[in-house]
């Protein structure tokens, strides 16, 4: 399985629903007013504009690194990834009864060991004991479907970022021009 294959399905109807719905926003298309070959020619500008601008969406998220993406969904640091406070959160407050506290302390044991103080390195620590644990299990069905859905979820919200910045950018464009 591909795990970024939703670029062919979800990603493509994404963008295409967002560029429809601002076309739809922006221009009317009243058949009694209009010839049809007016109507014709504006859905061939539509199709040809919103195909443009997937496949500028599409490059720009070619283009955009997994880091960049990373520091955008979580704000440049405002937020941290689960991982990196996933020891601290089932040590201080473990609010999930699905996890016993006292089971997770005692089989990694080791990892609470040897956990850093300082903050920072604090985080970069339990995040790679994440990743470690999370590389065991990588291909199993249910964690690959997380992960790919997690993977949508954020190149999605990228797009959006880059729709929004860009639709912003040409209405400011045509408000000067008018």
């Amino acid at each position: 399985m591909n795990i970024k294959d939703y670029r062919e399905k979800e990603l493509k109807m994404f963008v295409l629903a967002c560029i429809l719905l601002f076309v739809s926003l922006t221009q009317s298309f009243l058949l009694n007013d209009v010839v049809v070959l007016e109507v014709f020619i504006k859905i061939l500008n539509t199709s040809i504009i919103s195909s443009s601008i997937y496949l500028m969406s599409f490059v720009a998220d070619s283009l955009l690194t997994s880091q960049f993406k990373e520091n955008l969904i979580y704000i440049f640091g405002l937020y941290t990834k689960p991982g990196s406070e996933i020891f601290t959160k089932i040590e201080e407050n473990n609010n999930d009864n699905r996890i016993s506290t006292k089971k997770a302390l005692k089989y990694y044991k080791k990892i609470y060991e040897d956990m850093p103080n300082a903050d920072k390195n604090k985080k970069d620590y339990q995040n790679s004991c994440w990743y470690s644990i999370y590389s065991n299990y990588r291909n199993v069905k249910m964690i690959e479907i997380s992960h790919r859905d997690f993977l949508l979820c954020r190149d999605i919200f990228c797009m959006t970022f880059i729709l929004i910045v860009n639709v912003n950018y040409k209405l400011t464009k045509i408000r000067n021009q008018s």
